[in-house]
């Protein structure tokens, strides 16, 4: 899904946030360009995290909306048609 380095980043209400590009809906038709953003809470450490300490969202880049996360599963691949594919032994 991420699929550059840093672009940016600032800090927001405590959170360290990441912005990074990437594409949403896999490589196929479907698929749209999108920033994903991680926020870090600033102030956690290893010994003080009393729920999660990394947030992430992702935003369609051409209209600023945000997209379900994580993405929904790519279709399952259709089943092979009988007499489709020829098996073992068969010519």
């Amino acid at each position: 899904m991420v699929r550059s380095a840093l672009l940016d980043h600032w800090d927001d209400g405590g959170w360290r946030v990441l912005q990074f590009s990437g594409v949403h809906g896999g490589g196929g038709a479907g698929a749209r360009p999108v920033f994903v953003v991680f926020a870090l809470d600033a102030t956690a450490c290893a010994d003080t995290v009393p729920e999660p300490a990394v947030r992430v969202g992702i935003v369609d880049a051409d209209t600023g909306e945000p997209l379900p996360f994580p993405p929904p599963a790519d279709p399952a691949p259709a089943p092979p048609r009988p007499g489709g594919a020829l098996g073992p032994g068969r010519t």
